[in-house]
């Protein structure tokens, strides 16, 4: 027998202990009436306490696996549906669910697929995507004008606030989102300790060029590397200073 609950009373940020708390709820008191609905205590009140654990037991892991599955689509495509939900069960069975939020119930299980498997710094990556989706796309201003005059005093980079680095075994890539798209690129170790040189409060070229001279970058080749990022929404240029409201999101 099966029941249809509505999943969108579960807040990605509720603790697992209150994950459990809103299910049971949900489970007995489906309806407008917020009446015991007949067919839950057919199904699990009536056979006896032991049947009925069971029954809300595997209905709560349930929810934990499919939000974990949610939250790493590509590593389970990676690893094929049997393994993955074993790996799931895995997880499941040595991380209790007190204390943690969904949202750090998943980063832990990033950290556990990177310290146990082959291949798991494809959650490395799946964890990056989701933190990008759930990050404030800026307004973008999408210019080159600017960099080619001499005076560039005025005019601020401001990296795209959605931007993740993510770092696995194999290669270093940039993660983000534009025009509801989400895009990803492997950087070299040039491009990378540019990025890792951009100070969060909107710099102006000049003061961020400042700072790369101990990379000993010419004028022009940090001129095509911040083209190349403008081109792909990754940096844009505002010609005035940064709003509060963004200084305050990069802090």
């Amino acid at each position: 027998m099966r029941w249809k609950l509505n999943l969108n009373k579960f807040r990605f940020d509720m603790t697992l202990n209150e994950v459990q708390a809103s299910f049971l709820a949900n489970l007995t008191s489906i309806g407008a009436s917020h009446s015991p609905s007949p067919k839950f205590h057919t199904a699990i009140v009536n056979p006896g306490g032991e049947r009925g654990f069971e029954s809300y037991r595997t209905s709560y892991l349930a929810r934990l696996r499919s939000s974990l599955s949610d939250d790493f689509p590509e590593l389970a495509e990676a690893l094929g549906e049997d393994a993955f939900f074993k790996l799931l069960d895995h997880y499941i069975s040595l991380h209790p669910s007190t204390f943690s939020t969904l949202y750090e119930y998943s980063e832990q299980f990033k950290e556990f697929v990177l310290a146990t498997q082959s291949n798991g710094e494809r959650a490395a990556v799946d964890w990056a995507i989701l933190l990008v989706k759930n990050r404030v796309e800026g307004n973008l201003h999408r210019s080159t004008d600017t960099l080619m005059t001499d005076d560039v005093a005025a005019t601020r980079v401001c990296p795209n606030p959605t931007v993740q680095v993510v770092t696995t075994k194999k290669e270093t890539a940039l993660i983000w989102k534009l025009n509801d798209e989400i895009l990803e690129r492997v950087v070299d170790s040039t491009e990378l300790r540019i990025w890792l040189s951009l100070p969060d409060a909107a710099p102006t070229i000049q003061e961020w060029k400042n700072g790369l001279k101990k990379l000993e970058l010419d004028s022009l080749q940090l001129k095509s590397i911040v083209e190349t990022w403008l081109d792909e929404g990754i940096l844009s240029l505002r010609n005035s200073p940064p709003t509060p409201s963004f200084v305050e999101h990069h802090r």
